[in-house]
Parts: C-alpha cells; sequence; structure tokens
C-alpha cells in the first residue's frame, strides 16, 4: 500500500495487507460466502488467501466486486476459510454478511441514498452491529444488536427483526425518527404499543406486536405528528394477539384494519368510533 510518512511527508510503502485501509469495514468471518452490492466496482480483501467469486475456487487474498443496483442480484463472495475482510463501505448498496465479532455499521451506505442491510442467520451468532446506518432502507437482522444512534431515518421503510435478537425496539422512538415506514415486524424486546406507532403515516403493516389497542392506533393515526399530515383513512395489516378491539384480544394470525374518518373495521366488523 502506497503512502506518505507523517513525518518527512515523502513515499513509503507499507506491505502489510492486515491494516484497514481508508473507507473499509474490517469483519471476521467464517468459511462460507456472504452477499454485497456496490454502487461502483470494489476490491475486497481479506488477510489470508480465502476469497473467491466462483464456489469451490481457489482462494485469494482480493477479489473485484463489480457495480450494481439496489434492486439487482448481489454478488456472492465465497470464503474458504475463516478470516477478517476488508470493505469499501462507503458505496454499499446491500451488505449481507455474518460477522465472528462485533463490528461498526454506521457508515456503510454513506455515499448512497438507500442501503439494505441483510443479517440474518441459524447460528445463534450475537453480535453487536453499532448504529444503524442513517441512509437504511431496508434492514432484516437475525440475532445480532443494533442501535437507532442517528437522529433520523428517512428513507428507512422495512425492519425485521428475529427472535433471539438483543435488540431493543422502543416504536415510539422508531415511529419519530423513520417517518417513512411501511413495513414492520418485531420478534424482540418491545418497548411502547401499538398506539405508538400511529405516528406512521405509511405503515401498512406491523407484525408481532405485543400491546395496544386498535382504537388507539387509529386515533394516533387520524391525528397530525409534526410536520406529518393526519391519516384520516387507510389500511394495515396488525398482527399481536394480545392487541385489542373493543377491549377484547384480537388472536392470532393476520388481522385488516381499515378506517375512514369515522368508523373503524376489522376482519370485516365495523364500529363507528
Amino acid at each position: 500500500m502506497n503512502t506518505n510518512c507523517l513525518i518527512t511527508k515523502l513515499k513509503e510503502v507499507v506491505n502489510n495487507d492486515s491494516l484497514l485501509r481508508f473507507d473499509e469495514i474490517a469483519v471476521p468471518v467464517n468459511t462460507g460466502s456472504f452477499n454485497i452490492t456496490p454502487s461502483k466496482s470494489i476490491n475486497v480483501r481479506s488477510d489470508k488467501p480465502a476469497l473467491s467469486l466462483t464456489s469451490g475456487g481457489a482462494g485469494s487474498k482480493s477479489v473485484v466486486v463489480p457495480a450494481g443496483t439496489i434492486s439487482s442480484s448481489a454478488t456472492r463472495v465465497y470464503v474458504t476459510e475463516a478470516c477478517t475482510v476488508y470493505i469499501p463501505q462507503y458505496d454499499l448498496l446491500r451488505f449481507n454478511i455474518s460477522p465472528t465479532a462485533n463490528i461498526e455499521c454506521k457508515n456503510i451506505g454513506t455515499n448512497s441514498e438507500r442501503v439494505i442491510i441483510s443479517l440474518t442467520n441459524s447460528n445463534d451468532l450475537r453480535y453487536d452491529l453499532g448504529t444503524l446506518p442513517k441512509s437504511t432502507f431496508e434492514v432484516f437482522v437475525g440475532q445480532y444488536f443494533f442501535n437507532l444512534n442517528f437522529d433520523s431515518y428517512p428513507v428507512l421503510r422495512k425492519m425485521l427483526v428475529n427472535y433471539g435478537s438483543l435488540v431493543n425496539v422502543d416504536f415510539s422512538e422508531l415511529a419519530e425518527k423513520a417517518p417513512l415506514l411501511e413495513y414492520l415486524n418485531i420478534a424482540s424486546t418491545q418497548s411502547g404499543s401499538l398506539d405508538d406507532l400511529g405516528k406512521c403515516k405509511s405503515l401498512v403493516e406491523a407484525r408481532n406486536i405485543v400491546r395496544g389497542t386498535i382504537e388507539g392506533f387509529v386515533t394516533s393515526e387520524r391525528t397530525a405528528y409534526g410536520e406529518r399530515a393526519a391519516r384520516t383513512s387507510g389500511s394495515v395489516v396488525i398482527v399481536g394477539p394480545k392487541i385489542t378491539f373493543q377491549g377484547t384480544a384480537i388472536g392470532s394470525g393476520d388481522h385488516n384494519l381499515s378506517w375512514t374518518a369515522d368508523t373503524i373495521t376489522l376482519d370485516g366488523t365495523t364500529i363507528n368510533a
């Protein structure tokens, strides 16, 4: 790696591929594979000759991942042995990898308007991902922990957190920071209730919500919140057996909710409210 001496400013060469470079994220991984999509061609490195773009291919210390789009298929990088990979993170659009240690993902997609973070797993891996990137468009997380430490998540549309995650999702905080949230599936610890999610004026589906009332949610939807206009009519799929409607738990399964300015309809039953 070419660099300048910090004291003399003279050109020098550092022959150490294990050093983290500017804009990279270092991710320890096991044998297997991971998927990424950058908005421009990037060079992904490893501290061992363990990377290949072909299943069963010979391992190399670096591979070139071509540019793609957020809607195109991600490039799969195969890992032939446990190692640390170094990925240029600022221009990532999709990031799907299973780290074997804590990482900090807040700078992923810094140069991108939207980024999809997908780190599902079935290996009981419970590591800290740090702060969710501000440009997150969708997040699908298995048994990992992350936080929402940025002041807002202006493009966040979908959030899915699996059982076993260490994440404690505060619905009031999420609703305030994510004005365009459409889909929420939270199977982990929750603070707040369905009523708080009425601040989300674009919501179309809320799953595994453990507390709240249909009436309270609709009242919140009908009320303007900051610069968000009141949603006087709409429809949402609700899943949460302990959610109540007219004082009775709605039970398991999908429930179709719709409302107007003066009525609420749940699964075909309409009340004036």
